[in-house]
């Protein structure tokens, strides 16, 4: 994800974009932020990796968007989507970390997470860059993110949901 959201601006203005849509990407960002995590909270409550999963396949559809057309509505959709899944991965990979294991470990395994995350975001501007420049469009970068998106989808599919998933999604949010 973090690949999209470095080179998203540089992808609206290659596609003939304006200033303007590109601030209302940042607007459209925060409030779909803002809202994510209650259109989600069935997906969070689940902590499976069902919920994973379609969390990262609707993330990569809506990185992937960009690349067919930069018309607004549909990069309006995209930011949306984007925005409106993204945050939730974050939230439910905490979740899930929180409902497998017990209190004393949580620090471990939310900061193994957190890791791995500074590991995405710093290896994921990398490699999008060198395939940006590499095709000379920053539509690679879009290619590159919502390919390893979708791949983080079916990685998470075999996640089962913990037992305290099940019975305690009353400690959720």
């Amino acid at each position: 994800y973090i690949g999209y959201m470095t080179f998203i601006i540089a992808a609206i203005q290659e596609g003939g974009g304006s200033a303007l849509e590109s601030a209302l990407w940042w607007l459209m960002m925060g409030v779909a932020a803002v809202v994510s995590l209650r259109v989600w909270r069935r997906a969070l409550a689940a902590a499976d990796g069902r919920s994973l999963a379609v969390l990262n396949g609707a993330c990569a559809i809506g990185v992937i968007m960009p690349v067919f057309s930069a018309h607004p509505l549909l990069l309006a959709i995209s930011f949306m989507l984007f925005a409106g899944s993204f945050m939730v991965i974050v939230a439910l990979t905490t979740n899930m970390a929180r409902l497998a294991r017990p209190a004393a470990e949580w620090p471990r395994w939310i900061g193994l997470f957190t890791i791995a995350f500074g590991v995405g975001q710093i290896v994921g501007p990398i490699v999008g860059g060198i395939a940006a420049d590499a095709a000379r469009t920053t539509d690679a970068v879009l290619w590159v993110s919502g390919i390893l998106l979708f791949l983080a989808a079916l990685a998470a599919l075999p996640q089962k949901p913990t037992n305290s998933a099940r019975d305690n999604d009353h400690r959720l949010l």
